[in-house]
Order: C-alpha cells, then structure tokens, then sequence
C-alpha cells in the first residue's frame, strides 16, 4: 500500500528524517516559550523585558544596599557599662572601624605595618596571610573603602576574660588576582560586606609582671577580692586597686563574616 502523503513517482521521506523534522520544530516552539517566560519573569522582578539587563540591574541595586548588622548594641552596652563604668562606646567604636580599615589597608598595599593596633597575635596572623598571600601569587585589593556603621554584636565573659565582638559595615571595591589576572570582583561594581573584631579586657603583662585573670585579683589594702571586672577602688575598704588591675582592651581578631 503507498503511503498517504506519497505521490505517484516520488519517494516517501525516511522515518529519521520526519523525527529530525519534528524534534526541530518541538525545539524552536520550546525556546519560543522559554523566550517569553523569561520576559515574563524579568518583566515581574526587574521590571524590564531583558533578563540580562535585569541581572545587572540587581547586581547594582546589591552593591548600593549596606548590609544589615547583628545590632545588639541597645542590649549589651548597658550591661558593659555596669561591668565598666568608663566604658567609652564612641571611642571603642571608633577604634573597631579604624582597625578593620587599616586591615583592609594592609592586605592592600601587602604591608602589615598598616594595622593601626592589634594584639601580637592579630599582627602574626597578619604577617601569615600576606606571606600565604605572596607564595600563592594572589593579590587582594580593597579601593574606596566607606564605613556606614559598627555596632555589638555580642558580649561575653568566660574563664576571666572579658570580650566584645562588634561588627562594622562597609562597602568597597573589592578584587582578587591570582597569577595577575582577576577571579573575584568588579573594578567598576562595589561590594557590601560585614567584618568582626573583637576587642577583650585583658591584662598588660609588661607593666604588672605575671598577675592574670579578669577576676581573682585582691585588693592591696584590706585583701578583700575585687569582683568588678571594671574597679579601680575596693568595694569594701576604698582602697586604690589600679596598680594591680592595670589593663586595656585589645583588639584580637579581624575577619570577613562571609570569609
């Protein structure tokens, strides 16, 4: 029997070919539908009918926006206060954004002589990343570097020390090169980020020789303990205690929260 679509003298089309046919067909119907749920998408989130252009869009919207901070600052600085009474939170505040951009400056110019202060721990651990920094071929650049806020993020007292992790919002223009060509980052697109430090009360070893501890310390005059982490004055007789409660916070750590 000839088949239907055939005519008399022509071939009939091969079976492979009329599958080829309609593969092809299903295909162009399948994109043209894709097409117009991606413009329908794009159109709905970014309010244009191009979904690159929608991307980028959102790409710059992100690095515009700060990122919000774990600001728990309304909780603990009263308690802090209690503990410290000369507790200085514009000051300390000041210092945690200085020592995350003095960081970043760092790791910048790869000189770790720019970190404004740190413990001799923070200034190694420092040393070490520029070093891994320098034997991997990497670079990390940090430009135009704007803080828009610090505020505590917790506030903690174990095993006779006392520390506050604060976290610093900022924006950057954030690069990584690895063997001289860039893999992270935009030259022309910010990023947004959060960084922590932490700042502990901690003894200063060269002016009051081996004394430890946060607490434990006895008053001079009457050997009463002192249990204010903050004192300077016994409770019990009045007498002056600084001489053996000499001690500072220090800042111990500077890292990228998304790191």
């Amino acid at each position: 029997m000839r088949p239907l679509f055939a005519k008399k003298g022509e071939k009939e089309m091969p079976v492979w070919m009329i599958v080829l046919c309609a593969l092809a067909v299903g295909c162009a119907i399948g994109a043209l539908i894709l097409r117009a749920q991606l413009r329908s998408f794009s159109r709905t989130a970014f309010g244009t009918d191009s979904f690159r252009e929608g991307l980028e869009r959102q790409q710059q919207e992100l690095a515009e926006t700060p990122k919000s901070l774990s600001a728990m600052t309304k909780v603990y600085l009263p308690q802090i206060t209690r503990d410290f009474p000369e507790f200085d939170w514009p000051e300390m505040r000041e210092r945690a954004e200085n020592i995350v951009r003095s960081w970043l400056a760092a790791v910048d110019a790869k000189n770790a002589a720019c970190l404004s202060e740190g413990s001799a721990e923070l200034r190694e651990e420092l040393r070490q990343l520029l070093c891994d920094q320098e034997a991997s071929d990497t670079r990390e650049h940090f430009q135009k570097v704007r803080v828009h806020g610090c505020e505590i993020a917790r506030y903690r007292q174990e095993n006779g020390v006392c520390a506050i992790t604060m976290q610093v919002g900022l924006e950057s223009i954030h690069t990584v090169e690895e063997n001289g060509k860039v893999v992270r980052g935009r030259s022309d697109l910010k990023e947004q980020s959060i960084w922590e430090t932490e700042a502990a009360y901690v003894q200063i070893r060269d002016t009051v020789g081996s004394l430890d501890g946060a607490v434990g310390i006895r008053c001079p005059s009457c050997g009463a303990p002192v249990t204010n982490l903050g004192a300077k004055h016994c409770e019990y007789c009045g007498g002056a205690v600084a001489a053996l409660n000499i001690r500072a916070w220090q800042f111990q750590n500077v890292k990228n929260t998304e790191a």
